[in-house]
């Protein structure tokens, strides 16, 4: 996570801090933390990214994106 940012930071440092936002807030709703996240990540990739995918699509339903 740390090497996400820093990388996004090195080009925005507006954009890193949105997209950090971002994470904390997804890991609220989500009740999860970004460890878990990247452990399910490393575990199935293809299944995490559909899975974010959908929660993006159903904020977007509700008008929240």
């Amino acid at each position: 996570m740390r090497r996400w940012f820093e990388n996004l930071r090195a080009k925005s440092v507006l954009t890193a801090t949105v997209a950090l936002r971002n994470l904390g807030h997804y890991c609220e709703l989500t009740v999860t933390t970004p460890k878990e996240i990247m452990n399910r990540a490393r575990l199935n990739d293809k299944d995490f990214r559909y899975e974010f995918a959908d929660f993006v699509r159903k904020l977007e339903k509700e008008g929240k994106a």
